[in-house]
């Protein structure tokens, strides 16, 4: 996922995309995770505390997962900002098929779509 500078998303990959909607915001915690052999990855899941043992949270996507809090070694909170747009075929006709964008923003902030 892309980090978001400032509070500006543009719309770079195609010149016909127009944006579908409002920006939708979900607070998200990312999980730095390792195991100690070199192995390292991100999950991010719903804002939840972080407790000892094994936890039972839900992916930013709405999967259930189980994660043991001993291969955490770091822990920071975002806020997922997911736009869609649709490509405009001609004037007020637009492609069925959605894009969406996800990225990585700080909480609080605003987008403003371009």
């Amino acid at each position: 996922m892309k980090t978001l500078e400032g509070h500006v998303v543009l719309k770079p990959w195609n010149p016909n995309m127009v944006w579908t909607g409002e920006p939708e915001y979900t607070k998200i915690t990312r999980l730095y995770m390792s195991v100690g052999n070199g192995d390292a990855w991100y999950e991010y899941v719903k804002r939840a505390e972080i407790t000892n043992g094994l936890m039972h949270l839900t992916t930013y996507r709405g999967k259930p997962v189980v994660i043991n809090a001993n291969w955490i070694v770091k822990a920071e909170d975002f806020t997922v900002v997911r736009v869609t747009g649709a490509i405009e075929v001609l004037p007020g006709i637009y492609d069925e098929k959605l894009e969406e964008r996800l990225y990585l923003a700080q909480d609080n902030v605003v987008v403003e779509l371009r």
